[in-house]
């Protein structure tokens, strides 16, 4: 099994390594992953100019590449590029801290691994839902039999996974068919300088609000019942059921 890893959260990353370990378990890894941090980069992808890359020492056995650049272009890149042969499934992660509802939007987690579903290739965007637990080893563990159960299974011709673990051993996982819906507090702070000019820091944002509390199949709820979150996603956008009401505005 040749397998292709990215992440968001950059070549460095704890959670990358952890994910790069046990995935070697089962098979040939390449790492394509972004030279720094590149958090909530959605699927931008760069289309002009240059993007650098170097091979990096990751994990012995593995080939690396650090690429200044998005997540989608690691694995846009490593597809086109830096692989030696076409790889069998496309995992990102493990990202430290929830993908979670409306958070897919922004998610370079999720990002990449749309980018390999994109190319026709089994998907697998991979969370652990804390930013202060260390320990990913149990959260790989999952990755790795997810992987092993999703990458012949007819479903990943037709979606890709979304996989988010609470810290600690889950009391099992839940299949989510409904993303919540959060809302943050503004996270910014307005700083002055002495000529009157302003700028806005980014600060820390938290969940003020979640929509579908008592909904047990929303992915949200599930990481706080203490349960894995695992999430069929697609590249249909469109809102079927919607279509006949909109009749209404043909001409």
């Amino acid at each position: 099994m040749r397998i292709l890893v990215s992440n968001d959260d950059g070549i460095e990353a704890e959670g990358l390594l952890a994910l790069v370990k046990e995935l070697t378990r089962i098979g040939e890894v390449t790492v394509v992953a972004p030279s720094e941090q590149k958090s909530a980069f959605s699927h931008s992808m760069t289309i002009h100019g240059h993007l650098r890359y170097e091979e990096r020492d990751l994990y012995p056995g593995v080939k690396a590449y650090a690429l200044w650049g998005t997540p989608v272009d690691c694995v846009h890149v490593g597809l086109k590029k830096l692989c030696s042969q076409k790889p069998d499934i496309v995992v990102s992660g493990i990202n430290e801290g929830p993908n979670l509802g409306t958070d897919l939007i922004y998610s370079g987690t999720v990002g990449a691994a749309r980018e390999g579903f994109i190319h026709g290739i089994p998907a697998v965007a991979v969370s652990l839902c804390s930013y202060t637990d260390r320990d990913f080893s149990y959260c790989a563990r999952l990755a790795r039999e997810t992987v092993e159960s999703f990458i012949d299974d007819p479903l990943s011709k037709v979606c890709f996974l979304n996989l988010n673990v609470p810290s600690g051993k889950p009391k099992g996982i839940r299949i989510c068919d409904k993303l919540g819906w959060l809302e943050y507090d503004e996270g910014y702070k307005t700083i002055t300088f002495e000529d009157g000019n302003s700028y806005l820091e980014v600060a820390d944002a938290e969940i003020t609000r979640h929509f579908a509390e008592d909904d047990e199949s929303v992915d949200y709820n599930a990481i706080s019942a203490g349960y894995a979150s695992l999430t069929p996603l697609q590249l249909d956008q469109i809102a079927h059921e919607f279509t006949e009401p909109l009749h209404k505005y043909q001409r």
